[in-house]
C-alpha cells in the first residue's frame, strides 16, 4: 500500500500547529485510523465521496484531502491543489476483488476452473503495480501542472506520530468481526496468519 498524501489549496499543513482547525476529507467516518489521528492532530475529518472532492477543495468546503496519490489523475486533483504534502498520516487504501461464495459454487465446473486460473497471485501483483504506476503518474502530473511538493521533515513526522500514537493504538484494538483492526491490517500487510 502506498503512503497517503495531503492535497491542499490554501495554507499547507507542514507542522502539527498548521493542522489545527483544518477540515480534511477522508473516505468515510468508518476509516477509523485516520479519523482518530486527525482528531488527535486537531483537524476535523470530513467524510465525502471521491467524486465531489475536486469541487469541494476548489470552493473551500474542505481545506485538504487525505488520499492515495493514484487518485490525482483520476479525479483531476492537480487542478484545485496548490500544494501536496508527500506524507500524511493514515493508512493506504486496500482494493479487493471478491466473489460471493454461493455464486462461485453455482458456476459450472468449467467456469469455476477459469475463475480459479485467473485468481492467482499475479493478478494481485498486477493490480498493485497498476496502482503504483497511477500514483507515480499522478504525482508527476501534479508536478508538471505546478503543484508544489512539500516534504515534511522526519522530526515533524515524529511529532505527528507521537501525537497520534494513543489514537492509533485505540483504533488498532477495536474489534472488526472476530479480529481487531490491527490484526486485519497485519494480515493485509502479510504479517499475520
Amino acid at each position: 500500500m502506498r503512503q497517503r498524501i495531503g492535497l491542499h489549496r490554501g495554507a499547507v499543513a507542514c507542522t502539527l500547529e498548521d493542522l489545527k482547525g483544518l477540515k480534511v476529507r477522508v473516505t468515510n467516518k468508518a476509516d477509523v485510523p485516520i479519523v482518530g489521528a486527525l482528531g488527535a492532530l486537531g483537524a476535523s475529518a470530513v467524510a465525502q465521496p471521491v467524486n465531489v472532492i475536486n469541487q469541494n477543495l476548489t470552493n473551500g468546503v474542505i481545506d485538504a484531502i487525505a488520499v492515495g496519490p493514484s487518485a490525482i489523475r483520476s479525479f483531476n486533483l492537480q487542478e484545485p491543489a496548490n500544494y501536496i504534502t508527500t506524507w500524511f498520516p493514515g493508512s493506504g487504501s486496500a482494493f479487493v476483488l471478491l466473489m460471493n461464495n454461493d455464486v462461485y459454487n453455482g458456476l459450472s465446473e468449467e467456469v469455476r476452473g477459469w475463475v480459479d486460473a485467473a485468481a492467482v497471485e499475479a493478478l494481485s501483483l498486477s493490480g498493485g503495480a497498476f496502482c503504483d504506476k497511477a500514483a507515480t503518474d499522478g504525482m508527476a502530473l501534479a508536478a508538471e501542472e505546478g503543484v508544489e511538493m512539500i516534504d515534511i521533515s522526519d522530526a515533524e513526522k515524529a511529532r505527528w506520530l507521537e501525537t497520534i500514537g494513543p489514537a492509533l493504538d485505540a483504533a488498532m484494538s477495536e474489534q472488526a468481526g472476530d479480529m481487531t483492526i490491527g490484526e486485519v491490517m497485519a494480515l493485509m500487510r502479510g504479517d499475520g496468519s
